[in-house]
């Protein structure tokens, strides 16, 4: 039962891993972009402008900080609007807790040894219940954001 625990633990932090590498190598792709496209900005009004005294009284002003100052993208700020962002939330987290649980319950039937089927019907039956709540959450998103008007328009933008 040992194994089969380390099995599952290394598989699940593996997994893990490698989402989060995957996470971290397209928010710094975003990034360069961004000081990429800002650079390139800079580049052309130095170009264009050179030494004009105008741009050096630009430059001194409080305005000049809104177009040079970079304009890094947050990663934890969601460009999908909030009730959108908690659907699609509570749907990959639905559909990742079933997999998890159907694999659970698939694997019953492979496995030896009455501690390990017992305990791989357990954690399958867990994880579908908190997959089907998920889901059931992200109904219940849908439905209260369609009753409830957002608070910066009349009643535009409901799902």
């Amino acid at each position: 039962m040992g194994g089969f625990l380390f099995f599952v633990a290394f598989v699940l932090g593996v997994a893990w891993a490698l989402a989060w590498i995957v996470r971290s190598i397209h928010e710094h792709q975003r990034t360069m972009q961004v000081l990429k496209l800002q650079a390139e900005l800079h580049n052309r009004l130095f170009e264009r402008y050179g030494t004009d005294p105008a741009l050096l009284d630009f430059l001194k002003s409080s305005e000049q900080r809104q177009i040079f100052a970079a304009q890094v993208p947050d990663p934890s700020m969601s460009r999908i609007p909030a009730p959108y962002g908690r659907v699609l939330t509570m749907v990959q987290a639905a559909c990742l807790l079933l997999a998890a649980g159907v694999a659970f319950l698939v694997i019953r039937g492979r496995v030896t040894g009455r501690d390990e089927t017992e305990m791989a019907l357990f954690f399958g039956t867990f994880f579908v219940a908190l997959g089907v709540g998920a889901l059931a959450s992200a109904g219940a998103v849908v439905v209260i954001s369609k009753l409830w008007p957002r608070p910066d328009s009349a009643g535009e933008g409901r799902l």
